[in-house]
């Protein structure tokens, strides 16, 4: 039972992944988000914790 809905919750994790990055303006808006990340890194607000956090790894 566990192996099932573990394999139906990673299908949809995928499904949904390649629905994110196959929208340009998506794209475009995580790259938004990540150019902020690296200019206001350092910063100690929630909006900056936020974006660290959310942030990919380097």
């Amino acid at each position: 039972m566990i192996a099932a809905w573990t394999e139906a919750v990673e299908a949809e994790q995928a499904d949904i992944c390649r629905q994110f990055f196959a929208s340009p303006p998506a794209g475009e808006a995580a790259a938004v988000l990540r150019e902020l990340a690296i200019g206001f890194a350092g910063d100690d607000d929630a909006g900056t914790r936020y974006l660290a956090a959310a942030a990919p790894p380097a």
